[in-house]
């Protein structure tokens, strides 16, 4: 900064240009300091950039600014901003006592953000209307490893064939359905 107080950053890719302050202020909280083992303190901002394509890759360049003007561009790490999960991996399907049991893997790409839980459609009907399965409510693992879910509800008949499909969620929304899996209703 050439001894002069830096009072801001300036964060940029291709056309989207961001500033953070480089002060904390009442309204906001920009940055967290860590002491390393070097006893040197390390400010960490941080930014919501809006703008942002899901699933592309962005490379940033950010340059601290005074009084005075900009300083040299530092380039960072390439991002890939977060986008819904792929379809999960179908293991199988059961029935028996007017129930079935689906059993899927875990999509192979989580989106860049933690699966926080799957979603069930029996005939492209939701299943699970009031929020996305968890272990909380109603998923178990099986011995094999695979996630499963076994629904007993309504209109399950006796020798009926539905289509089940599963999607995963994280923190951008439901992804992409598996293709359906028939089963028929014992």
């Amino acid at each position: 900064s050439g001894g002069l107080v830096i009072d801001s950053y300036q964060i940029t890719s291709g056309s989207i240009t961001y500033t953070v302050n480089a002060e904390n202020t009442e309204e906001e909280t920009n940055y967290t300091e860590e002491t390393l083992d070097d006893g040197s303190t390390v400010r960490r901002y941080t930014a919501e950039i809006e703008g942002l394509t899901a699933g592309e890759s962005y490379q940033f360049g950010v340059q601290a600014h005074n009084k005075r003007d900009f300083g040299e561009l530092v380039e960072t790490n390439t991002i890939k901003t977060h986008t819904t999960p792929d379809a999960p991996q179908w293991s199988g399907i059961s029935s028996t006592n007017y129930t079935f049991t689906a059993m899927w893997m875990a999509p192979e790409d989580n989106g860049g953000s933690e699966i926080l839980g799957y979603n069930v459609y029996l005939d492209e009907q939701l299943v699970n209307q009031d929020g996305y399965l968890t272990e909380e409510n109603g998923l178990f693992t099986n011995d094999e490893g695979d996630i499963c879910y076994t629904y007993d509800g309504a209109p399950l008949t006796l020798g009926a064939t539905h289509r089940i499909r599963i999607s995963a969620v994280n923190s951008v929304g439901a992804g992409a359905q598996t293709s359906g899996m028939r089963v028929t209703i014992q």
